[in-house]
């Protein structure tokens, strides 16, 4: 009975390390994905700040079978997005893997963001939470 008790408590004290290294909630990256639809026309990248404080996305990218795909982000670059803001970014392609990745100039652990396929009436067909 020991034996297993101190077996599972060293398991445990050896998983919590691994796993707070994983998830690092100072991480200024979120990303997401792949995601694929063989009847999805577009793909929807967006995001909330959730925080108290603006935060200011410097990269926002939709990569298309592995290649930086050409986006219309509704936010600018380098512009602060306020508490409770919102933004996205898009690109149109058929039958692709697509995945999603945003870089902010400070962490983005109160930032909430999801990846989109959309069928040809823009509504959602599959999706993906961008995580750090």
């Amino acid at each position: 009975m020991k034996t297993t008790i101190a077996a599972s408590a060293l398991m445990l004290g050896l998983a919590a390390p691994a796993s707070a290294a994983e998830t690092p909630s100072n991480s200024a990256v979120l990303s997401g994905g792949p995601i694929y639809d063989l009847n999805a026309t577009a793909t929807l990248c967006s995001f909330t700040n959730m925080g108290t404080q603006s935060i200011t996305p410097l990269k926002q990218e939709i990569f298309v079978d592995g290649a930086s795909a050409t986006v219309a982000p509704q936010c600018d670059n380098n512009t602060p997005v306020a508490p409770n803001g919102a933004c996205y970014l898009y690109t149109y392609s058929v039958g692709a893997l697509h995945t999603c990745k945003l870089t902010f100039g400070s962490s983005a652990a109160k930032v909430r963001a999801t990846l989109q396929s959309l069928d040809p009436n823009l509504n959602p067909r599959s999706s993906a939470e961008l995580r750090q």
